[in-house]
């Protein structure tokens, strides 16, 4: 009896993330990627295959027809970008963003979430992509300084630094990123 309410309970929830992705509609790619994102982390991406199909398919439509990155602002949306390569290349939709990040590198410093983005996004490259593996060396020291110079990063964010520092998400246990 108890464990009919809780897979009640359990599917009711599964519905209601899948109504956000409805909702994303209206807030615009990022938020959408960030959904995805954290769907990832918390490892419920099974149960939202469609939903995240579809929405990565939308994105790389509109990437395709405009031909440039729709986060991309006139200053430079690392936090975007990176976020946007990450979870492209995660699902093997990955395109032309290679170059965009690149070009991003020069302006990264500041931007400690974007950083942490890129770094994340540089550990899935794939052999042969020499910008990657330059941005992930800058990013390494720049993150590693402005970690321990840098009193008034987030507690959050200095944490996550220091993780992705150590060991990058890829290749931890998915479990225990939820705690």
């Amino acid at each position: 009896m108890q464990a009919e309410c809780y897979r009640i309970q359990i599917q009711k929830l599964i519905e209601d993330v899948k109504d956000l992705f409805g909702e994303c509609k209206e807030l615009g790619l990022l938020a959408k990627l960030e959904l995805i994102d954290s769907i990832q982390k918390l490892g419920l991406n099974s149960y939202f295959e469609k939903e995240i199909k579809e929405t990565l398919d939308t994105i790389a439509s509109v990437k395709l027809k405009n031909n440039s990155n729709p986060f991309i602002s006139s200053e430079g949306d690392l936090y975007g970008t990176a976020l946007l390569f990450k979870i492209l290349r995660q699902h093997d939709v990955f395109g032309v963003f290679i170059d965009e990040i690149g070009t991003s590198k020069k302006s990264t410093f500041g931007d400690v979430k974007g950083m942490l983005e890129l770094l994340e996004a540089s550990n899935l490259a794939l052999e042969g992509e020499n910008i990657l593996d330059e941005a992930k060396a800058f990013l390494m020291v720049t993150l590693r300084d402005t970690n321990t110079m840098c009193d008034d990063i987030d507690r959050c964010i200095s944490k996550h630094v220091a993780y992705a520092l150590k060991l990058s998400s890829q290749r931890r246990v998915q479990w225990f990123n939820v705690k």
